[in-house]
């Protein structure tokens, strides 16, 4: 696999704010105290416009997809990101598998218009039939979409990076949705791997830049926090502890540790730091998305080393928010079923928490 990875070819493209847009609603005044935000993969969440790439149970034309059903969709949707942080909502929405910036548009400005979100962006790529999007109460800066470009795999899925301002800080956040695992674990490893590869070279760059930034990679990155130990320690996996680097000297992926002071951000090193351990060591059981049986732990908040100087802003917890409303009668993640018209997410979303020093 180091071979394969080695000859192939990487692009890093930037396009500049392509997809966005700005609500009429206004922000909290002076400097918040607390932050909350969450990351969420929706689930398929369509609009109700025939674009020609959506998949055949979510097109409008063959009478299996309706307004009707959009709507509620978006109700459902609301109302579980406004649980997230009741009575205000949560002040970043980082969202997965959304259609485009009418999804996000529709969102903000109707079924969550009373949480003053004021901007909005999406990775709108016209090959694919989903992609991501943030929302935010709080001014985004700038946007740059990352294209990769891998032997064997084809339109792989853009990595958003945004920048957003809130007070005297910038915030860089990478939201993401990797490389699905269908076509076999091992094999699609490498187009996973090959996106880590990227977000790290992106962080040394960004620390050259700015010493001090607050960087968060989050979405759903199809790998657990624990992959390299599920796989048996057969192989180099995207999310890699850093305890167990030490026979891959020199691989680029996202290396993370479950202690705030090992936690990296250098122009070559990074080390991020993961709130699911510590979730774990609280006695929790529950991840956020469920497969034959077993929790996932796909879905992450990866923090780098400013988080824990003592500067600013400082991470304050993390949870999933597993509410019984929004699971089965097994516990599993409640999904959007057509027929029913009724569900949310396979996901659980998750959930960060910064306050200010």
């Amino acid at each position: 696999m180091k071979s394969f990875l080695r000859a192939s070819v990487f692009i890093l493209s930037v396009l500049l704010l392509t997809s966005f847009s700005k609500c009429s609603f206004f922000p909290e005044e002076g400097q918040p105290k607390e932050l909350v935000i969450v990351s969420y993969n929706v689930f398929n969440l369509f609009d109700d416009v025939r674009n020609g790439t959506e998949y055949p149970e979510f097109d409008p034309t063959n009478g299996m997809w309706t307004s009707s059903m959009y709507r509620q969709r978006l109700q459902n949707t609301a109302k579980v990101i406004a649980a997230t942080a009741p009575g205000r909502g949560p002040d970043i929405i980082c969202l997965q598998e959304i259609e485009n910036r009418k999804v996000l548009r529709d969102l903000a400005t109707i079924w969550l218009k009373n949480y003053s979100y004021q901007y909005y962006v999406s990775a709108d790529n016209e090959r694919s039939a989903i992609t991501t999007g943030i929302i935010s109460r709080y001014p985004i800066k700038r946007t740059l979409n990352h294209s990769l470009f891998l032997d064997d795999f084809t339109n792989l899925r853009i990595i958003t990076e945004t920048v957003i301002e809130i007070g005297d800080t910038d915030f860089y956040i990478f939201n993401s949705h990797l490389k699905s695992k269908l076509g076999g674990v091992e094999f699609t490893e490498a187009a996973r791997i090959k996106a880590a590869e990227a977000i790290a070279a992106r962080c040394r760059e960004i620390y050259r830049e700015n010493p001090r930034a607050k960087i968060i990679v989050t979405g759903d990155l199809n790998v657990n926090i624990d992959e390299y130990i599920r796989q048996e320690r057969r192989y180099l996996t995207a999310i890699m502890p850093l305890d167990e680097m030490c026979i891959f000297a020199g691989e680029d992926v996202l290396v993370v540790t479950r202690n705030r002071h090992e936690a990296v951000l250098a122009g070559d090193s990074v080390v991020f730091y993961s709130p699911w351990y510590r979730w774990f060591d609280e006695g929790n059981e529950v991840g956020s998305f469920m497969f034959r049986g077993s929790w996932q732990t796909l879905d992450h908040f990866l923090l780098t080393a400013p988080f824990f100087n003592g500067r600013k802003w400082e991470y304050s917890g993390f949870r999933v928010l597993n509410n019984p409303e929004l699971a089965c009668s097994l516990g599993y993640p409640r999904r959007w079923n057509n027929r029913m018209q009724s569900g949310y997410s396979d996901h659980f979303p998750i959930v960060l928490y910064l306050t200010r020093n």
